[in-house]
């Protein structure tokens, strides 16, 4: 008999942590539905089979599509730079106002980064 993927392993996971089910230890509501599928109460001991009825359920419960992972991540702030822009933002304003002052019908005098 096949034993479980590494793979499955961590997709079973993934998708228990996507739904909120993992807790603690083998009495969180990802074990109880994994003994509820197979009977077996640690998901090391699962074969390859049995990993994809358990991966086969949870993707129901999911609605059939992987849930993004949520950022954790703050947004990035440049605060440094006017507007909270990045360098290479900040590199395309630049050429942007450059293009725009090729087009000009009449000269400025106004400097480009007053322009800004």
């Amino acid at each position: 008999m096949r034993k479980i993927e590494s793979f499955q392993m961590k997709k079973i996971y993934a998708i228990g942590h996507a739904l909120g089910i993992t807790g603690n230890g083998s009495e969180d509501e990802l074990h109880v539905l994994v003994s509820g599928v197979t009977g077996k109460d640690s998901i090391k001991e699962l074969s390859y089979q049995e990993a994809m009825a358990v991966i086969k359920r949870l993707e129901d419960l999911q609605g059939g599509t992987a849930a993004p992972k949520p950022s954790s991540r703050k947004p990035k702030e440049h605060s440094q730079r006017p507007g909270g822009v990045t360098s290479g933002q900040q590199k395309k304003i630049w050429a942007l106002m450059y293009e725009l002052k090729k087009r000009d019908k009449s000269p400025n005098e106004v400097p480009l980064g007053d322009r800004l």
